[in-house]
């Protein structure tokens, strides 16, 4: 059959046989030849009637040989491997033994013993996994339920809407929040925990949460990343980038402090302007966040990223600067749209770049200052430094 492959040791063990085969029929040929020339007439007949018998029996001899060799070498033996690897099917990994017979069988017997070997081993490990799945999956649906977005009143004039896609694999320790703050302002938090696993998402939550109490206590954004970094203490190796905000929208102010995270766009009066960072990640270095603030116009709009958003495919270390320029095209030409449009017309445009699953959480958000506050606003400019908030508010430029 073409295509079959013929065991070598069956194959010399055909060899062998045929060969002793045609030996035996040359002899009896050649003796048969004597006989006829050399013999009388009856040791003639004698002979060319015993030389045909004596080739069929030994013919078949060989033959009963032949067969005894193949059940030797690999019937018997194929059978009682077979037998062991219908163990293993039905779970018994201790069936496969290292039979005796052809050196192919013995090979055969041995990588199936191997096999059965690595397969008991991936079980055991999967069953470890599982068991730790199962003992860890309710701390990991709950740090996820901690880590979302509270739902809270938000001021008039304002708008948020965010896109979120949690990357495959571990938990990571990404997170966006809204903070509802005393006159009618708004606090938002968007934060990146270095690492994955459970404990980045706990840190995650410990951030999070620490952020909330100081925008409530009336802390500057600064001042909130000085006092989350003095809670925390030392994270290492860990680290946070973190921005934070407290968005007034009846001054049209902006006050932020950046704890390097990828600088947020303010789209506003034909100007677009990077909101950088105004300190180290939290954890990263020791030192303090200032706060800057800027005064836009109505119906300027904010887009907030993570890093996962700007990866570049061919180096994940830097920036790609054009994932960055299709956001603000979005942006850009849906300007006139809301907020949930936006941030979805931002996702569809950087999605072809990363097919498939993301490997790290990817998070945007769109903030939105409403359009019908017509009021005379400045041109804006860059971020200047700002005093802490004064009566729960902060100062305008």
């Amino acid at each position: 059959m073409p295509g079959t492959v013929t065991p070598k040791s069956l194959q010399r063990s055909v060899v062998r046989v045929t060969a002793g085969f045609v030996a035996l029929l040359a002899v009896a040929v050649g003796a048969a030849i004597t006989a006829s020339f050399d013999g009388s007439g009856g040791t003639r007949a004698v002979v060319l009637v015993a030389v045909p018998a004596v080739a069929l029996v030994a013919g078949l001899a060989l033959a009963l040989l032949l067969r005894r060799r193949m059940a030797q070498g690999f019937a018997e033996p194929i059978e009682t491997l077979t037998v062991a690897l219908r163990s293993v099917a039905d779970g018994d990994f201790g069936g496969i033994v290292v039979v005796d017979g052809a050196s192919e069988v013995v090979d055969a017997s041995v990588a199936a013993q191997a096999a059965t070997r690595r397969i008991a081993r991936e079980l055991a490990s999967t069953a470890r996994a599982r068991a730790a799945l199962e003992h860890t999956g309710p701390a990991i649906d709950l740090i996820r339920r901690e880590l979302q977005a509270e739902v809270e009143p938000r001021p008039p004039g304002f708008a948020f809407a965010a896109y979120f896609d949690a990357g495959i694999g571990s938990m990571a320790g990404d997170f966006y929040d809204v903070v509802a703050l005393p006159g009618n302002r708004a606090g938002v938090v968007l934060a990146d925990v270095s690492g994955r696993g459970l404990s980045a998402g706990a840190l995650a939550v410990r951030v999070k949460f620490l952020a909330r109490a100081a925008l409530q206590l009336s802390m500057t954004p600064g001042q909130s990343l000085d006092w989350i970094a003095e809670q925390l203490g030392d994270i290492s190796p860990r680290s946070v980038a973190c921005f934070v905000a407290v968005i007034d929208p009846a001054t049209n102010v902006i006050a932020f402090a950046n704890a390097g995270y990828p600088p947020p766009i303010v789209f506003a009066a034909k100007q677009e302007i990077a909101l950088g960072a105004t300190g180290p990640s939290v954890g990263a270095l020791s030192g303090s966040w200032r706060t800057k603030q800027l005064r836009v116009g109505a119906g300027a709009t904010v887009l907030l990223y993570s890093d996962e958003a700007a990866r570049s495919a061919e180096n994940p270390t830097i920036v790609d600067e054009a994932a960055v320029e299709r956001l603000r095209s979005a942006v850009r030409e849906h300007r006139t749209a809301t907020a949930d449009a936006i941030v979805l017309e931002c996702a569809a445009a950087i999605a072809p770049a990363v097919p498939g699953r993301r490997t790290d959480d990817l998070t945007l958000a769109v903030i939105q200052l409403d359009r019908a506050r017509d009021r005379p606003a400045p041109p804006p400019q860059e971020p200047a430094e700002t005093e802490p908030l004064q009566n729960g508010r902060t100062p305008a430029t």
